[in-house]
Parts: C-alpha cells; structure tokens; sequence
C-alpha cells in the first residue's frame, strides 16, 4: 500500500514492558506511514499527559497494554476516546482470555481497534499496525456496535469470517477464534455490512474476502471451514468471486 506524505500519523507505545515496548517500536519502525520518533510511556499518567498538551500532543494510534492494574488501561482508553474519538488503540496483554470479557465490560460502547498477546507473534503485530495504517489513511466505518453474550461489542468487519442464524440467535465468527452470539436477524445483520460480505444460504453470511474456492455446493473459507451454498445464490457468488479475486 502506498502512502502519501498527508497519511502520515503519529503512534504512540505505552507498556509498563520496556522489552515489549521496544518489540513494537522496532516494528512501527519498518513502516514509513508513521512518523518519527515514536513515543513511547511507561505509565498512564505520562501518555495522558503528552496527549493533554495542546501545543505537542497528538497521535492517531496507540498501542495500550491492558495489563496495568486495577482496570486502569481501560479507565485511560475511556477517558482518550471521550477527548479523540478517532482513535484507535491497540490492546496488548499477557492474558487474552481475561482481556476480552474485561474489554467489552469496561470499555463499551467504545471500540478496541485490535487485541494481540505478549509475547508478540511479529506477523500479527505487523499486520495489526499496518491494518491501522490504512484504517486511518482511508477513513472509513471500520466497525458495528452489537449486543452480545458479552453486552455491546464494537465488531470491526474485517475480523468477521462469517455469521450463521439458528433459530433466534446468530452466531458471528472472527478470525481470532472469538465468537459473538447475538440476537440480530440475520437480514439486519446483512444490511449493515459493507460490500464484501454476501449471504450464500439463508443460514449463512460470508465475508467473500476470506473465501477460497467453491467445492461443489460449498465455499471453503481460508481457514478450511466449508459452508453450504443454496442453490439460489450459487450463479450470484460466482460472480462476485470472479470480481472480487478474478476467479
């Protein structure tokens, strides 16, 4: 992706890590879109402090760890998107499976723009900072507020691999393993996504840019799931597919 010198932004690190803290930075480091130095803190008093400063504080994306004390990261992520609601902040935490249930009770309606483990996978890091990147270079809806198991979730499309109605609930699977359980109609649900995303079957919702190939009377997802077609939307995705990925 090509960025032009108006796309530049400022990311700001703030780990109570300082390993962690330099891991990130050296990867922002390799993409150009951000401008240097980046800033790092390594407390919450010290980042809102930069950002309060009219004369020098500002950035578009901050990567926050969520492993301070007492609920603080989330009490700060609150507080900064109450004073910029553009920005995106980047979770990090040494124990995802009690991040996410706190994220959604601490932080909502307000929206998480990504979530990565400590120790960090550098694919994963990379690409979340890259995802941010062309997140604010484009300025576009990047997510939905939706009740769930959890209460109100921010869902970004881009993490949804496909949603699935049974009876009265529908099901939302994300590429990260999580799964939203909701009780949306799946018709609401269709009509609030954007253009990639296509109903295969009346059961299923399918975001096309995760799609593989069709196998018979199924799509195969890049993560090996195969969901039905219906017959009455078989002609109507093949030539989506082919527009989409020229196959």
């Amino acid at each position: 992706m090509m960025l032009n010198e108006q796309s530049s932004m400022r990311l700001l690190i703030c780990e109570p890590d300082s390993d962690a803290a330099e891991h990130v930075q050296a990867a922002a480091g390799k993409l150009e879109a951000f401008i240097q130095p980046i800033r790092c803190f390594q407390t919450l008093f010290s980042l809102e402090s930069y950002l309060a400063d009219t004369v020098r504080g500002s950035a578009e994306v901050v990567v926050l760890s969520a492993d301070f004390p007492e609920h603080k990261s989330y009490e700060t992520a609150v507080r900064l998107w109450k004073m910029f609601p553009h920005l995106l902040i980047l979770f990090t935490a040494s124990d995802l499976s009690k991040t996410v249930p706190l994220l959604f009770t601490e932080t909502r309606p307000y929206t998480p723009f990504g979530l990565l483990q400590v120790p960090f996978d550098d694919s994963a890091l990379t690409k979340n900072l890259e995802q941010a990147i062309e997140a604010v270079s484009l300025n576009i809806p990047r997510c939905f507020i939706l009740k769930t198991q959890f209460g109100l979730a921010s869902v970004r499309f881009s993490r949804i691999l496909y949603a699935e109605s049974e009876k009265r609930i529908v099901h939302i699977y994300l590429t990260n393993g999580l799964q939203y359980d909701s009780y949306i109609k799946m018709d609401v649900l269709e009509e609030a996504m954007p253009q990639n995303f296509m109903r295969i079957h009346q059961s299923f919702l399918v975001n096309l840019d995760y799609a593989q190939m069709i196998s018979d009377n199924n799509l195969v997802l890049s993560n090996s799931k195969s969901l039905p077609i219906s017959r009455n939307y078989k002609s109507t995705l093949k030539e989506r597919l082919f527009t989409l990925k020229g196959c």
